[in-house]
């Protein structure tokens, strides 16, 4: 069994360890021109890389090392819209660190604060012939 550690910085929510932004472009609208819902895990897995990279360890790198991190579960709660030309931020954070696997959690919010979605993945740490690798310890550290 995959031993878990809950990551808490004592106010109920683990901090936030990354925050990226983007601004909502044509190409990922509707007819309507509100965001198709798929756009928000390009700005999750953005967020993801962003806090590998911050970490010192940017996904390329791990991929040409034979490491990857490949998402087994996955969802997302929508709460509020965005447009063409809104902007978007994405907070992610470290829920919990297991042996072989991690949880994060995002939260989007638009430029008012307004919240917009909150997403969590579980990725597991797997080598390049796709066995189950331990968590690097370096990302084992990185949770609050």
């Amino acid at each position: 069994m995959d031993e878990t550690v809950a990551a808490d910085s004592g106010s109920g929510r683990p901090p936030v360890l990354v925050s990226t932004e983007a601004r909502v472009h044509f190409d990922q609208v509707d007819a309507f021109g509100i965001v198709y819902f798929a756009r928000y895990w390009d700005w999750y897995h953005h967020a993801f890389e962003q806090l590998l990279s911050d970490l010192g360890h940017a996904l390329p790198d791990l991929l040409r090392e034979g490491l990857g991190f490949p998402a087994v579960h996955a969802d997302i709660d929508y709460r509020g819209m965005l447009y063409l030309g809104d902007l978007v931020r994405c907070h992610l954070t470290i829920t919990r660190v297991g042996r072989r696997s991690i949880t994060l959690a995002g939260t989007f919010v638009d430029d008012a604060g307004r919240q917009l979605a909150e997403a969590t993945t579980v990725h597991v740490a797997v080598l390049k012939d796709g066995s189950s690798a331990e968590l690097p310890q370096w990302l084992r550290q990185a949770a609050p």
